[in-house]
């Protein structure tokens, strides 16, 4: 998110994304290769810029995207890159499991002979792949997938919207924010039911087996690339704008 000095991105801000533009003023730069919209509430503004995926292999420098950062006074990403150890710790939740649970206890039995018998031809033996968590599971099913032309383990992350607008708003000393705790970002990771990742990890394991169901969504995600740039008081909460 740009704040305007505004801007934000992840899944949660697509969520909001639809909510904001449902209620609020907005606008679309169509002046620019990125999808930028502009939304105004009590005389604040700022921009939605990108979408959930932040690959993108063509990162060009945008002159309008350049000018939107440095007008901000705060970018705002879905968690706050400099929070290391928050960080650390939500990467614990998202790609393992929690103590004394594996991922065979995870996952329906007859899901978890089907990841078993693919993974079995990358790893030596289950216990190798016990502690990763469902999205850990799905995540490589997506980056093994051959029917997967666009796979994030061909991106860089030079090649991310993100990084792209970090380091800018580096250059124009522009506080760089995030939307959330690291705290909250865990909770909502843990509030995902047992019952909702077999169905995700299904889904990917159903891709794996699918060249059209792949190309469709992976062709999809690829070109739907969010993050915010900015708010008065320079700081960034979700809940400013619902």
């Amino acid at each position: 998110m740009i704040k305007n000095k505004t801007t934000f991105n992840g899944l949660l801000f697509f969520a909001l994304f639809l909510t904001v533009i449902a209620t609020q003023k907005y606008a679309y730069a169509n002046d620019t290769q990125y999808p930028l919209f502009k939304v105004s509430k009590d005389g604040v503004s700022f921009w939605l810029v990108g979408s959930m995926h932040t690959g993108n292999k063509e990162i060009i420098n945008d002159e309008k995207l350049n000018s939107i950062i440095d007008a901000g006074i705060g970018v705002c990403l879905e968690y706050n890159p400099n929070d290391r150890e928050g960080n650390s710790k939500v990467g614990k939740v998202v790609y393992y499991n929690p103590p004394n649970i594996t991922l065979e206890k995870r996952l329906d039995s007859d899901l978890y002979k089907a990841v078993s018998k693919i993974f079995l031809q990358l790893f030596s033996s289950n216990s190798d792949f016990e502690d990763m968590s469902p999205y850990s599971v799905a995540n490589l099913l997506e980056n093994i997938n051959l029917y997967n032309k666009v796979g994030l383990d061909s991106f860089t992350s030079s090649q991310s919207i993100d990084h792209y607008i970090v380091n800018r708003a580096k250059t124009s000393n522009i506080k760089i924010l995030g939307l959330e705790k690291t705290e909250q970002l865990s909770e909502r990771f843990l509030a995902i039911t047992e019952d909702e990742w077999n169905i995700y990890v299904k889904g990917y394991l159903e891709m794996f087996f699918c060249e059209l169901c792949s190309k469709n969504y992976f062709g999809h995600i690829r070109s739907e690339l969010p993050s915010i740039i900015s708010s008065p008081s320079g700081e960034c909460h979700a809940a400013r704008f619902s």
